[in-house]
């Protein structure tokens, strides 16, 4: 990405993961507390009230189980108020009247407490529906600040320490040096296909297996979807960047060139060191849907009697321009700029 250090990505980058760090640490430590409760001392309890608790704003009426339950520890009779840690309001009202349903006063209930803190107690302990749903909603969020990050960090590389033929990744084969010139990093692959199956899953566990609070049967489905497309993905894009599609291979002793099937290319090209004449760097203006703009940098090789052929196709100008100096020189040709 072609993004100024330090500009709008920088801006942008701290306030996506201010708004995500925020509720990724109200979940996270809402999901400490629940698993630390599974350990707690269990005794015998009676519930005295049960009702739901509703809260309405613009957005519509969100709802809340609420109760009270007495328990006994030791010679201390106490009153507990809390089903779970995890007190916030939500809209799947349906949820929390069958919550109350199975909690009418008189009932006898497991209370787990605190043995340091007998007053901190709940009914409900370790990761429910409702948690899970919640890690699942903010997976995307996540997702997105990482992606931000890892751009940040390759635009301050590329810019600071100007890293070898543009920082593309190169290795010695039998053939010579392969360049990657297309091809996601596997993490990269896996994390966007856990981004994408999550946020696909949000909608239909959300709308058609529980809602905010879905059985354990659905969300754990839900996560095994998500996890295993991370790992289909991450291998599958291994084997993608281990094939010769989207390597370039040239001969550093001869300057014999092996251009990738890419760019209308059906196959694999060779091209004799000796036709080759020059490196050329030329942009052309995108559009998106959306009406936005956006600059593509090109390279493409140049031979004695023939159409030049691309090499690239890249939104990032110092990549694009240290991989085609670097290729020009060890071509021994020119680097020519439009």
């Amino acid at each position: 990405m072609n993004f100024p250090v330090g500009g709008m990505l920088v801006f942008f980058a701290l306030f996506w993961s201010a708004l995500t760090l925020v509720f990724d640490g109200l979940i996270g430590y809402t999901a400490v507390r629940q698993l630390v409760a599974q350990g707690h001392t269990v005794t015998e309890g009676t519930i005295l009230s049960s009702s739901v608790a509703t809260s309405e704003d613009s957005d519509g009426t969100t709802y809340r189980p609420e109760v009270s339950f007495r328990y006994t520890v030791g010679e201390r009779e106490l009153l507990g108020t809390r089903l779970s840690y995890d007190q916030s309001f939500a809209s799947d009202g349906e949820w929390a009247h069958k919550t109350v349903a199975g909690l009418a006063p008189g009932t006898s209930v497991k209370v787990y407490y605190n043995p340091a803190d007998p007053a901190d107690s709940i009914l409900r302990p370790g990761l429910d529906g409702g948690l899970l749903f919640m890690a699942l909603f903010l997976t995307p969020f996540n997702a997105v600040m990482v992606f931000l990050w890892a751009a940040l960090a390759r635009a301050v590389h590329l810019k600071w320490f100007r890293p070898t033929a543009g920082g593309v990744r190169l290795e010695a084969t039998a053939r010579g040096t392969s360049v990657r010139l297309e091809g996601l990093p596997a993490l990269g692959a896996g994390l966007a296909a856990v981004a994408a199956t999550a946020f696909a899953s949000v909608f239909i566990v959300g709308f058609g297996a529980g809602g905010f609070h879905p059985g354990s049967t659905a969300i754990i489905a839900a996560w095994g979807v998500v996890l295993g497309a991370g790992i289909v993905a991450t291998f599958w894009q291994m084997l993608r960047n281990a094939s010769d599609r989207g390597r370039l291979v040239f001969d550093e002793t001869t300057g014999d060139v092996v251009l990738p099937p890419t760019h209308g290319r059906s196959a694999p090209l060779a091209l004799s060191g000796t036709g080759l004449t020059a490196v050329h760097l030329s942009h052309e203006m995108t559009t998106d849907s959306e009406g936005s703009t956006q600059t593509k940098y090109i390279l493409t090789l140049v031979a004695k009697g023939r159409a030049p052929e691309r090499l690239t196709l890249w939104s990032d100008e110092t990549k694009t321009r240290g991989f085609g100096t670097w290729l020009a020189a060890k071509l021994r040709v020119p680097f020519v700029e439009e």
